[in-house]
């Protein structure tokens, strides 16, 4: 499942900026997490979420907001499971 969700959160994390609150790239990380609801699925693992995340940042190049630290990932982690839960939530709410 790492492979589906590095794929998924491509078009957020490929991006060197991926960890910045610049609206572009919030945008770009709504759109993944979309992705990653429309492609895989609710059950997402948060392990799985967090070793494709590390696998883009060791990609990627250090860039004008200097390369993200361990704190900035993991509160990117949460934050990406968060609107899973979310997601998940409503649609269970939209079932019944």
């Amino acid at each position: 499942m790492e492979d589906k969700i590095y794929e998924a959160i491509g078009v957020w994390a490929r991006p060197f900026t991926w960890f910045t609150s610049h609206p572009a790239d919030e945008k770009r990380f709504h759109e993944a997490i979309t992705n990653i609801y429309e492609q895989i699925g609710p059950d997402v693992s948060e392990e799985d979420f967090r070793n494709a995340l590390k696998r883009h940042r060791s990609e990627n190049t250090e860039g004008l907001g200097g390369k993200p630290n361990d704190e900035m990932l993991e509160k990117h982690v949460q934050r990406a499971m968060d609107v899973i839960a979310y997601l998940k939530n409503q649609g269970e709410h939209l079932k019944e």
